[in-house]
């Protein structure tokens, strides 16, 4: 069973790397330009995603998972703070105009474009439940600790902490929930097919990134690939170990270590950008964990399931 579970996380990041293939071919043949790419981020961030989430917290679900949504937000508060201990450990020696960036390469996964569609592969609408969640959790860390450390000013705007479009989705689906209010047929089908957009968009933008940004992939360069160890495998391990421990659920188990898993956000380029850092640095560690994950994330959910069992 184990091996089995194994071959379909193989089989889900193959074919979520076929439709980041997709952006690379679109690209460069110029159907994704710099700035469409940058459109298409918008949509998928202010629009698409949100309806995801909305949609998530439209099913049909017991007040037992009450319980895990709360642990699932607690978990999301711990995986980037996990982040922030192990990113000062490893790179305390890095240059200062780097170690901002390899630093919050290793705090911010990418919970939204990469983790969302592949808990939605496995686990439907109860795993998008959950990663929602953690999208909610992760954008006020964008705005908050992010901020703080891109600018090294604890000027984060409370506002902006909360007036994000993950967050007030979350809010938005909560409140539908705890009302008992259903969309109606004629809303619940449209959210329904713009939320289906979300997993090829995501990957094709991804893509179109790497492309893009080709010309400043160093695959020599060691800071890189210690970004790896630390996003990729090491948060990972440690998230999988707590996992273990505090959660009984197995769809929660491995939502969080999915996510967990994640590769650095790729919003990190947008924040690099936004308050003038190393964008280069920015570009290669989104790009080389994203391509990294087809070999981490099998890793770390083989290690989940001999210790939960199969998925």
């Amino acid at each position: 069973m184990i091996l089995e579970g194994g071959s379909i996380v193989v089989q889900q990041i193959i074919i979520l790397f076929l439709m980041i293939g997709l952006g690379v071919v679109a690209a460069h043949f110029g159907l994704l330009k710099e700035e469409g790419t940058r459109q298409l981020t918008e949509l998928l961030l202010i629009i698409i995603t949100p309806c995801v989430i909305i949609m998530a917290f439209q099913l049909s679900f017991e007040r037992s998972l009450i319980k895990n949504i709360l642990i699932a937000a607690f978990l999301g508060a711990l995986t980037p703070t996990i982040g922030i201990f192990v990113s000062k450990l490893f790179f305390r020696n890095a240059s200062p105009e780097r170690n901002v960036m390899l630093r919050y390469a290793t705090i911010f996964y990418n919970s939204g474009f990469f983790s969302l569609p592949l808990i939605r592969a496995f686990f439907g609408n109860t795993g998008a439940l959950y990663g929602s969640v953690f999208i909610g959790v992760i954008n006020i860390f964008f705005w908050t600790y992010g901020v703080y450390l891109m600018t090294g000013k604890k000027n984060a705007s409370k506002l902006k902490t909360f007036l994000n479009p993950g967050t007030i989705a979350v809010l938005i689906a909560i409140t539908l929930e705890l009302l008992k209010i259903k969309l109606p047929g004629i809303i619940h089908s449209t959210l329904t097919y713009v939320a289906s957009m979300h997993t090829p968009l995501a990957m094709m933008i991804i893509g179109s990134q790497f492309y893009l940004y080709k010309q400043d992939f160093k695959l020599l360069d060691g800071s890189l690939w210690k970004t790896v160890l630390t996003r990729n495998i090491i948060v990972p391990l440690i998230m999988l170990l707590l996992n273990y421990y505090l959660v009984e659920d197995k769809t929660l188990y491995f939502t969080s270590v999915i996510i967990a898993a994640a590769p650095t956000a790729t919003n990190t380029v947008l924040f690099a950008t936004k308050f003038k850092q190393d964008v280069s640095t920015a570009i290669q560690t989104v790009m080389l964990t994203t391509v990294m994950t087809i070999f981490t994330i099998p890793l770390i959910m083989g290690l989940a399931m001999l210790l939960k069992g199969s998925l």
